[in-house]
Parts: structure tokens; C-alpha cells; sequence
């Protein structure tokens, strides 16, 4: 019992080991593949978004636009679960180790050293709890960003997009190319043949196969 339970932190500290690769692969990912997915989703019409403004937003500006969140409240759930991580993971990991608005402190104990803590202040009082960054575990991080990737891959908007992105051809954003993309939307099997179709002209191309 005691050698399994040792495997298994050894692979819990190796994941901790690895977080803020992950957490900027992920998110660098999240942003990429946001404006991948302009093109198939219905009822956005590409004509009134400047796509250069949208690249240059934030993740979750894009997600904002992507997702109807008044009503689809899973997106909802999962932007908060995701703006949680960020703010409490990533920006800190990635900017000095500092969270916002004073949220990073480290109160000195005698015998112990600097203990890290964070504080919350309300309009009533002044919350405060040790244990450093954030308050999601490795796994519940994980847990996170596979739940996001299921519901891309599965979401009734989205769910053409990513097998579209998976298939690595190249996306474009003309008119034409986004009514062409849609009009193959009628079903899961009728777009992957639209896929394979497209995979066939793109080889073609490349080699010179006309």
C-alpha cells in the first residue's frame, strides 16, 4: 500500500512539477483554437467581426462571443471554472508569482520562515488562509481543461469546428469558404466525408495533381 501510494504522488508532484507548462500550453491552445472555430459557428456572421480585433482579444473575450452564455449554462460553468485557474494559476506563475489587488503575502514564523498566505478583503471584514496559489489541486486542474475538450468536442456548435481543426487542414475565412464549411454541417458522418473530400483536393494540390 505504502509503494502504490508513493507511485502515485510521485506522478501528483510530477504533474505540479509540470504545471505552468500546462497551464500555457492550454491556454495558448484555448486562444488558437477560439478563432479556429469563427467559421462554423451558426450564427456569426464573419462580416460584422474585425478578425484582426478578435485575435487580439483575450481568451475570454473570444469564448465570450463563441458561447451564447444568457443560455448555455454548462459554457458558463466552464468559463468560470477556467477564469478561476487563470487568475489564480497562470497570471500569478507567470508574472512574478504575485496574485492581483495584494492578494500575495508571506507572513515570517519563527522556526518556520516565510508561510504564504492570501487575503480577501469584503466590505465586512478581512479573510485570510495559507497554502500558497489557488485553491484547485492538480488533478481538479485537469479535470478542468479534459471537461472543456469533451464539451468542444461534443457541443452542438462547436462540435464541427473541432473535427474540422483535427483534421489539420488549413481554415479560411472568406464568404465563401465559411457557407461551404456550414452547408456540410448537416450531420456528423456527412462532414467527415466533406473532410475527407477536402483532405483528398489538399493532397492533390500539393502534389501538383491537377
Amino acid at each position: 500500500a505504502i509503494k502504490s501510494h508513493n507511485t502515485y504522488l510521485k506522478r501528483i508532484n510530477a504533474g505540479n512539477y509540470y504545471l505552468t507548462s500546462m497551464l500555457d500550453s492550454y491556454f495558448s491552445l484555448l486562444e488558437h483554437t477560439l478563432v479556429l472555430l469563427l467559421p462554423f459557428i451558426k450564427g456569426i456572421s464573419l462580416a460584422n467581426i474585425n478578425l484582426e480585433t478578435y485575435i487580439g482579444n483575450n481568451w475570454k473575450e473570444k469564448y465570450k462571443i463563441v458561447f451564447p452564455l444568457n443560455t448555455d449554462k454548462e459554457a458558463l460553468r466552464l468559463l468560470e471554472r477556467l477564469d478561476k485557474i487563470k487568475e489564480d494559476y497562470r497570471n500569478p506563475l507567470t508574472h512574478g508569482y504575485f496574485q492581483k489587488n495584494g492578494h500575495s503575502f508571506y507572513v515570517h514564523m519563527k522556526n518556520l520562515g516565510a508561510i504564504p498566505m492570501s487575503l480577501t478583503k469584503t466590505k465586512q471584514n478581512l479573510k485570510f488562509h495559507f497554502g500558497g496559489l489557488g485553491h484547485y489541486t492538480y488533478i481538479e486542474i485537469c479535470k478542468c481543461f479534459d471537461d472543456c475538450d469533451i464539451y468542444f468536442a461534443d457541443n452542438e456548435l462547436t462540435k464541427y469546428g473541432m473535427s474540422y481543426i483535427k483534421s489539420s487542414l488549413s481554415i479560411a475565412f472568406d464568404t465563401q469558404s465559411c457557407k461551404k464549411y456550414q452547408s456540410a454541417m448537416k450531420s456528423l458522418k456527412h462532414f467527415d466525408k466533406f473532410i475527407k473530400l477536402m483532405t483528398h483536393e489538399h493532397e492533390r494540390a500539393m502534389n501538383m495533381d491537377w
